[in-house]
């Protein structure tokens, strides 16, 4: 982890002591790929898968519970059609993750997803998922119902990954905010913040982005 940057964008903000802090990680290897939100919300759960150029071959749902002593049961795995996907979610579950996997070594696809009780961007949907190939894409995160301030953090697997051209650039609601590597916590106000990754080092077969949005006002 290198020393946190920050820069700011606004100041000001609103109250937003209502809206939970969301946390989540995107991974991009030449194989497949994830997209995980530690915020489940209730059932259930809406996925709609929609195939791009390049197939994926195939994607899957899954919950999982929190750690705890003894170990939880395993993970509920659901396999995703394209298309519009119904999932229920019963009990009480950690985090919430889109997987997919290429056919062959390519792939793109659409994967617009929902739970209740979070907030949702202008679409209806809380992420939207869109792979545009291996180690590439960008990824929608609805993090309020209206303009709202929050300090959104970074953490990098591997941290070293951004020495050469790839990239992790943020946008918020369309306008540009920068490129930020491991460490960065830069202060945000919009509805939308979209994170796209452009990995191309042939040094890394993988890469991890963690994101945490973090309410202040």
């Amino acid at each position: 982890m290198t020393d946190a940057k920050s820069s700011e964008q606004v100041s000001d903000g609103e109250g937003a002591a209502t809206i939970p802090n969301l946390q989540g990680s995107i991974y991009m290897s030449a194989t497949g790929g994830s997209h995980t939100s530690a915020q489940v919300g209730g059932s259930p759960a809406a996925v709609d898968w929609t195939q791009g150029p390049s197939r994926v071959s195939t994607a899957q749902f899954i919950l999982a519970h929190m750690p705890r002593v003894p170990p939880p049961p395993p993970p509920l795995i659901t396999d995703l059609t394209v298309g519009d996907n119904s999932i229920p979610i019963f009990g009480s579950w950690y985090s919430a993750a889109v997987t997919w996997t290429y056919a062959g070594d390519t792939g793109a696809a659409t994967f617009s997803w929902k739970m209740g009780g979070l907030p949702t961007g202008p679409t209806g949907w809380n992420l939207v998922s869109d792979i545009i190939g291996p180690q590439k894409g960008n990824f929608d995160i609805a993090f309020a119902t209206q303009p709202t301030s929050c300090l959104l953090s970074f953490q990098v697997t591997p941290s070293q990954a951004f020495m050469g051209p790839q990239t992790v650039l943020v946008y918020v609601d369309g306008q540009y905010v920068g490129a930020l590597a491991d460490g960065t916590q830069v202060v945000i106000k919009g509805t939308v913040v979209t994170i796209g990754v452009d990995f191309r080092a042939e040094s890394f077969t993988d890469l991890q982005v963690g994101y945490t949005l973090q309410y202040q006002w």
